[in-house]
């Protein structure tokens, strides 16, 4: 098991990364294993959550969080957490396991998307999809996961069916807004960017049409 959070080592006797390719060699500790880490990652970029060091072997390797889960028995090495030893304000990755998301805006959706995914499970899920973006929306009902832009959180629109969330990382949640009454729209998918990723769906922006009886179905691509 992992020990405490705050303790420098993660997970003792145990390896995590690429055994051919190591960040760097001639390592003389864990402190210098995190700055070469850091470093590695690149100015303005968020270095990997974990990094694995050997004493005895003076190599560093730099861990995704992904590789950490993944990690070998290994009493050569210790997988450590980089921000505990990373140089005061290093970028690090933030921990999935301590990030709690939270409704900012209760029964609304964003305008503009930069992906927009299916069959999503839960918020915490629609979160793992959207790392790396402050807002994302979320609708229960029909398990869609969308990615919003900053323009498209600042035009944010009433849609009675979602919710958009925040990653709270340890903040007070902010009051959520009163949510509107039901429209007449129940499945209506915000639109997105044109360029969404490869696990991504609805490339292009969606255009809704009517169906009968005031039915709206999603309708893909160009104007209905």
């Amino acid at each position: 098991p992992p020990l405490a959070p705050s303790a420098p080592i993660a997970f003792p006797g145990s390896f995590c990364g690429f055994h051919s390719w190591p960040t760097e060699t001639d390592v003389s500790s864990p402190a210098a294993c995190a700055a070469a880490v850091v470093a590695a990652a690149g100015r303005g970029k968020e270095a990997p959550l974990y990094f694995s060091w050997s004493e005895e072997l003076e190599y560093c390797y730099a861990c995704t969080a992904a590789q950490a889960r993944q990690r070998a028995a290994d009493t050569r090495h210790d997988v450590y957490r980089t921000a505990a030893l990373a140089p005061p304000g290093s970028l690090v990755e933030a921990d999935p396991a301590a990030t709690r998301v939270v409704v900012a805006q209760a029964g609304r959706a964003c305008t503009e998307n930069a992906r927009i995914y299916e069959d999503v499970a839960s918020p915490e899920a629609c979160a793992a999809k959207t790392a790396g973006y402050d807002h994302f929306a979320f609708a229960r009902q029909f398990g869609i996961c969308t990615a919003c832009t900053p323009a498209g959180y600042d035009r944010r629109a009433p849609l009675p069916t979602y919710d958009i969330y925040e990653r709270a990382r340890g903040r007070a949640p902010r009051p959520a807004a009163p949510r509107p009454a039901p429209g007449p729209s129940p499945r209506t998918t915000p639109s997105s960017s044109p360029s969404p990723g490869p696990a991504a769906t609805g490339a292009g922006t969606l255009v809704v049409a009517g169906h009968g009886c005031g039915d709206m179905l999603p309708v893909r691509g160009g104007a209905a």
